[in-house]
C-alpha cells in the first residue's frame, strides 16, 4: 500500500505541473498521429520535471507515459462516442484483496442504471442486486437512465458491493432490505409526531426545541434514522453499506431548509461520515465532493462549538467527543489537500491532526490511578 501511495503522489505532482504549464501530452511535439509518442520530447520533459519536483527519473518517466496514455484513451473514447453513440464509462470495483480496479464498459446513456448494473455484474461475476452505483455524491436510481442522472461519456463511477457474510443468501437478503425497512420505520416514527402528541423532538445544539413544518420534520427524522444505520455499518467496517445509507440520509437532509441544517449538527456529522467512507473505500474520484462536504462540516462545527471549542467548553465544560470530531475533520482535510497537490497545507493539517490525536490519548498511569479508586 505504501508503494501505491508513492506512485499516486508522483502522479499528482506531475499532473499538477503539466496543468500549470499548459502542457498537452496528446499534441505535438509530444505526440503526433503519424509518429505516435515522441520518446525524445517525453525524455526532455522527464529530465525537467524530475529536477524541479525532486522525483527520481524512472518514476517521473512512468508517470508521464501513464498520463499521456490516459489522455489518448479519452480522445479515442470521445471519437467512439461521436461515431457510435456508445459512451465509455469507467467503474471502480473492489478486488478480492480489498483494493480497487477500474473496468471500462460501453453503453448507451439512455440505458437504465439497472441495465448497466447487469453489465457490471456480468463483468465481475456477482448478483446485480448487490451493486450500488455512486456518482457525484449520490446513489444512482435503478429505474432512471444514466443520462438523466447526469452521467456523460467518460464519467467514472464507483461501484459499492453489498457484501454477503458466511450465512450467504439469508444474510444478503436481510442486508439488501435494510435500506427500505429503515426508511419505512423512520416514516412511521415521523408520522406519529405532531404538536400535541409526539414521539420525537428535534432540538438545536443549545437544546431548544425546533418547531418545523410536518414534511420537513418527517424528512429530518428519516435522515437521522438513516444516518444512525449508516454509522452502525461504519462501526462494523462495512463501508459499502454505510456509504449507501449515508447518501440516502443526505438525500433526505436536502429536503430541509438550509437554515435548519445550520441549527443542528447532525448534517455536519453526516458530511464528515460520508467523507470518511470515501477515504476507507479509497475513492479518489470523490475528492471534490469530499472537499465540499468537509467545508460544510467545518463551518457548522465552528458555528456550533467555536473554532477552538470555546463555545463547547462554556456550555459543557469538556471537549472530549467533539475534539475527536475535529481530529477526524483535520485528518480528512489533510488527505484532500494531499490529493490536490497542496502539500504544505496537507503537512500542516496532518501535524495538527496528529497533535489532536495525541491529546485524546490517556496515559497508562492515569488509567492505573483510576482503577485503584
Amino acid at each position: 500500500m505504501a508503494s501505491d501511495l508513492k506512485i499516486e503522489g508522483i502522479l499528482i505532482q506531475v499532473k499538477d505541473k503539466l496543468n500549470q504549464e499548459h502542457v498537452k501530452l496528446w499534441e505535438p511535439p509530444y505526440y503526433t498521429k503519424e509518429g505516435g509518442s515522441s520518446k525524445e520530447e517525453i525524455q526532455k520533459l522527464m529530465e525537467k520535471y524530475s529536477a524541479l519536483l525532486g522525483i527520481d527519473p524512472e518514476s517521473c518517466l512512468a508517470a508521464l507515459k501513464e498520463l499521456q496514455q490516459h489522455a489518448l484513451d479519452r480522445l479515442r473514447e470521445r471519437e467512439h462516442f461521436r461515431e457510435t453513440g456508445l459512451a465509455t464509462l469507467k467503474v471502480r470495483v473492489p478486488d478480492e484483496n480489498g483494493s480497487r480496479r477500474i473496468i471500462s464498459l460501453h453503453t448507451k446513456l439512455t440505458a437504465t442504471v439497472e441495465e448497466f448494473q447487469r453489465s457490471i455484474a456480468n463483468e465481475i461475476t456477482i448478483e446485480p442486486a448487490r451493486i450500488k452505483l455512486i456518482w457525484n455524491g449520490k446513489v444512482l436510481k435503478l429505474n432512471l437512465d444514466l443520462g438523466t442522472q447526469g452521467v456523460t461519456n467518460g464519467t467514472q463511477l464507483m461501484a459499492v458491493i453489498l457484501q454477503s457474510n458466511p450465512k450467504e443468501l439469508q444474510a444478503f437478503e436481510s442486508r439488501h432490505r435494510q435500506l427500505e425497512s429503515t426508511r419505512a420505520d423512520a416514516k412511521l416514527l415521523a408520522d406519529r409526531s405532531n404538536d400535541n402528541n409526539y414521539y420525537l423532538q428535534v432540538a438545536d445544539q443549545a437544546g431548544n426545541t425546533l418547531n418545523l413544518p410536518p414534511e420537513e420534520k418527517k424528512a429530518l427524522v428519516i435522515a437521522m434514522s438513516l444516518h444512525e444505520k449508516g454509522r452502525a455499518a461504519l462501526k462494523k467496517q462495512d463501508y459499502s453499506l454505510a456509504l449507501v445509507l449515508l447518501l440516502e440520509a443526505d438525500k433526505e437532509f436536502s429536503r430541509c431548509q438550509s437554515q435548519l441544517l445550520k441549527s443542528v449538527d447532525n448534517y455536519a456529522l453526516l458530511n464528515l461520515d460520508v467523507a470518511w467512507c470515501y477515504l476507507c473505500l479509497r475513492s479518489v474520484t470523490h475528492i471534490p465532493d469530499a472537499e465540499q462536504r468537509l467545508k460544510v462540516c467545518e463551518q457548522n462545527f465552528h458555528q456550533s462549538y467555536g473554532p477552538n471549542l470555546e463555545r463547547l467548553m462554556a456550555l459543557k465544560g469538556t471537549t472530549g467527543n467533539e475534539a475527536a470530531l475535529f481530529m477526524r475533520l483535520h485528518l480528512l482535510q489533510a488527505i484532500v489537500n494531499f490529493h490536490q497537490n497542496k502539500r504544505q497545507e496537507a503537512a500542516k493539517l496532518f501535524s495538527r491532526a496528529d497533535q489532536e490525536l495525541a491529546a485524546l490519548k490517556v496515559d497508562d498511569h492515569s488509567i492505573s490511578t483510576l482503577m485503584e479508586l
